[in-house]
């Protein structure tokens, strides 16, 4: 990411408080635990492959951390049990991940949403006069959601980012010389798309930014000139005026999110071409006995892929909202004077006008 994104983002840390800062710590750590869990599954998912296919040795590695393995029925059965359980507490933890993020999000909006408000509406009548209400009304709405977007787009790569590192160490414990040659294909080719396409998401922004200031702005004049619109018949201008800002808007929106969504349907087909290679090669290394290997490594290429797509998406759309989060940030910079009245108090005037 460029430095103006990383930019973004220390300011808005620098801009929250600290029990959100806190919060944030703790999906984060609940991120990482939840690339542990991960981790684990895959490891139950080849001890339960192998308990299927051989299970004597998988019996012998039960031995060696003392559970029960007097048959081969009880071996496989051990081996299910651990695999369910690590698949139902991951798949806890995502959901109840996925809900804090929602809630930590959510809160975070009001607030900003309020310090603005309070800002803006604390500044002196000088600034209100300078600044359009069209642009105040974009910043409070349009340029807030585009804010959460944000927030929720970064969450997201943080949990893509820390959910592959931990697919990536598991699977290079399968094979380490495939793992590596499939991730860092797949990672290049995300990275040469992702280059060449953030430009141009970041052009889509201002453009779309400037469509939909023009957009509310077309809205304002048409009702506040309703009464001259209904006289003059003049409803086609206006008309043709909204239409082309609203076409303008969506249809940056969806480039955007074309540019952002493309690669996936992209590598589906590359990933399984990946997967079919990796077989073959891991036949070619390991000979006999490779079920385990190639079920366990195609279960973590599934969810590494996913992943993947979601980091690359996630990286773009920083790039699309971050031109609204820029006019948010600014308005959180705004100064003002904290006058403190009390209810009975008057206000004292310096100067006076004498007729």
């Amino acid at each position: 990411m460029k430095s103006n994104i990383l930019n973004s983002i220390y300011c808005l840390y620098k801009n929250i408080d600290n029990k959100r800062r806190f919060q944030l710590l703790i999906i984060i750590f609940l991120n990482i635990l939840n690339g542990f869990l991960e981790f684990t599954t895959l490891a139950a998912a080849s001890f339960f492959l192998e308990a299927i296919s051989n299970p004597i040795s998988a019996g012998e590695k039960l031995r060696l951390i003392n559970l029960s393995s007097s048959n081969s029925n009880s071996v496989v059965l051990t081996a299910t049990i651990l695999f369910i359980t690590f698949i139902i507490l991951s798949s806890l933890l995502r959901i109840f991940n996925l809900w804090l993020s929602i809630k930590f999000r959510v809160s975070l909006l009001v607030f900003i949403e309020e310090k603005i408000f309070k800002n803006i509406i604390h500044q002196e009548f000088e600034y209100h006069i300078n600044t359009s209400s069209t642009s105040v009304i974009t910043d409070l709405t349009k340029n807030i959601d585009k804010t959460g977007f944000f927030i929720e787009n970064l969450l997201s790569l943080i949990t893509g980012f820390i959910l592959s590192i931990s697919l990536v160490i598991g699977l290079l414990r399968l094979s380490p010389l495939i793992t590596i040659f499939c991730v860092l294909l797949l990672s290049s080719l995300y990275l040469i798309i992702g280059i060449n396409t953030n430009k141009k998401v970041n052009s889509y922004s201002k453009y779309e930014i400037k469509a939909t200031k023009e957009f509310l702005k077309n809205i304002q004049e048409s009702v506040g000139a309703i009464k001259e619109i209904i006289l003059s018949r003049k409803y086609y201008f206006f008309l043709k005026k909204y239409k082309e800002n609203s076409f303008i808007s969506r249809k940056y929106q969806g480039l955007s999110g074309y540019v952002t969504t493309f690669p996936r349907y992209l590598f589906e087909g590359i990933g399984l071409t990946v997967i079919g290679f990796a077989g073959y090669l891991v036949f070619v290394l390991k000979g006999s006995n490779i079920i385990p290997l190639l079920g366990t490594f195609a279960l973590g290429a599934q969810k590494l892929l996913p992943s993947m797509q979601t980091i690359y998406r996630s990286w773009q759309l920083l790039y699309f909202y971050d031109k609204g989060l820029i006019r948010i940030l600014n308005l959180l910079k705004l100064k003002y004077k904290n006058y403190k009245f009390k209810n009975n108090d008057s206000l004292n005037f310096n100067n006076k006008i004498t007729i």
